[in-house]
């Protein structure tokens, strides 16, 4: 281990008591969290009604990086994107090696600032081809430049420089999203345990869950814990599920939708897009367009006005009773609440998906996120409300506004105020508890 990197240990033991034989280099909490002190060697030690186990702990100096990411995320074609290094303050300059395909960049660190015990190091560079770009960094101790584990990153640059223009290729997250999902995990510098998980494990930064065996940055500053949730978000399956579900499935989607997705596997875990059938069947099956010749089909739910247009103010087409049939035109959602339909006898008007629900899809075509059915979004989606066996109102606000950055394109953490009108009950736990 490196010095100034916490290890969380366990015993598969009841009861156990933990101690360090050199508390000068590596302490150890009463459930098992070890935080390196300085360099040397120190044994932990756990007793059980059992007996003992030890681990040696071998501590090397400081890493020359801490940590290193690319600022946006999700960069446009032909933009500047900044890079970012976090070392301690032993280090006296920061370079980044930038490489995609055979062309290899070095930019050097221009900006330096303090973040607590650390420096903050920051070099850019305009990146005109689209892709993935390998980052490494550098750092000089001595007039000697080194790497580390934390050295690695990557930049993205994506062809598609609209949020709302959906295609079948890779994305990833943006910093709209990373920073909503960091205003829902709210920070937390020390690793406490979660009181919400099933079994035990700690959680630190922006919703880092620590695992045992984890090592980790322990007493994070917001910068240390930005740059956790960053590589947390790419690197530990959540970015590459999503992408996985979409691309292999032929699926086009924009990066609102995408973002969506990602803070929702984030908050509810990747397994959401591989174990739930619902969720799997409305995004595979139920995405394809509607149209006239090949639609997919609602009833009304009530007796309704069909508007001339996609608005509350609108002129009455026509009324249609309640149980009727319809067609709908597209798959596309109207200010935010209106799908335009078709009814048996050619009428065209707009009608509130409220008062709609699909009793067959079209199968035909090319599949696309815009085309799923708000109403089934909502309820597939907002069912993952739950922790520990309970409801939860910080849950469903959540998904409130995981559905509004769907649909929206709106990233702003507010779901308690249910501003566009949601619909929900739970119908799981407790019939009573909702939206809307």
């Amino acid at each position: 281990m490196t010095k100034g990197k916490s290890v969380y240990l366990t015993s598969s033991s009841s009861g156990a008591s933990w101690s360090s034989s050199d508390n000068s280099v590596a302490t150890v909490t009463n459930y098992g969290l070890v935080t390196t002190k300085k360099a040397g060697k120190a044994v932990v030690y756990c007793k059980t009604s059992y007996g003992w186990a030890s681990c040696l702990l071998d501590v090397k100096g400081a890493e020359a990086v801490k940590f290193t990411y690319a600022n946006p995320n999700s960069a446009p074609k032909n933009s500047t994107v900044t890079f970012v290094a976090i070392t301690d303050k032993s280090r006296s300059a920061v370079k980044f090696d930038i490489t995609i395909g055979s062309k290899k960049y070095t930019v050097k660190a221009t900006e330096k600032s303090e973040s607590g015990n650390n420096y903050i190091w920051k070099g850019k560079k305009k990146l005109t081809e689209s892709g993935k770009y390998k980052v490494v960094a550098y750092s000089q101790h001595n007039g000697t430049w080194s790497k580390s584990v934390g050295s690695y990153g990557k930049a993205f640059v994506t062809k598609v420089t609209s949020n709302t223009e959906t295609s079948c290729e890779e994305r990833h997250a943006s910093n709209s999203v990373i920073n909503f999902i960091s205003n829902y995990e709210g920070l937390l510098s020390n690793a406490m345990f979660d009181p919400l998980t099933s079994f035990p494990c700690l959680t630190v930064g922006y919703g880092r869950v620590i695992y045992s065996g984890d090592s980790f940055y322990n007493g994070m500053t917001k910068s240390e814990a930005m740059a956790y949730l960053v590589d947390s978000v790419e690197t530990d399956g959540y970015v590459t599920k999503v992408n996985n579900f979409l691309l292999g499935n032929r699926i086009k989607f924009n990066q609102r939708q995408f973002d969506a997705l990602v803070t929702l596997v984030y908050n509810c875990g990747t397994g959401i897009l591989s174990n739930d059938s619902d969720i799997i069947n409305m995004f595979v099956n139920h995405s394809y367009p509607s149209s006239n010749s090949n639609p997919t089909k609602v009833k009304t739910s009530a007796k309704v006005s069909m508007k001339k247009s996609a608005s509350d103010s609108a002129a009455n087409v026509k009324t249609i009773s309640k149980g009727a049939t319809l067609k709908l035109a597209s798959a596309s959602i109207y200010s935010k609440k209106y799908y335009k339909v078709i009814d048996s006898k050619g009428a065209v008007g707009y009608i509130n998906y409220k008062y709609l629900n699909v009793t067959s899809y079209n199968k035909k075509g090319t599949r696309d996120l815009k085309n799923v059915f708000i109403k089934d979004f909502i309820s597939n989606i907002f069912c993952y409300h739950h922790a520990g066996g309970s409801c939860y109102a910080g849950l469903l606000y959540r998904r409130i506004d995981e559905c509004e950055m769907y649909y929206y394109g709106d990233y702003t953490r507010d779901g308690e105020k249910n501003k566009n009108n949601f619909y929900y009950r739970c119908v799981y736990h407790n019939p009573s508890f909702g939206c809307g």
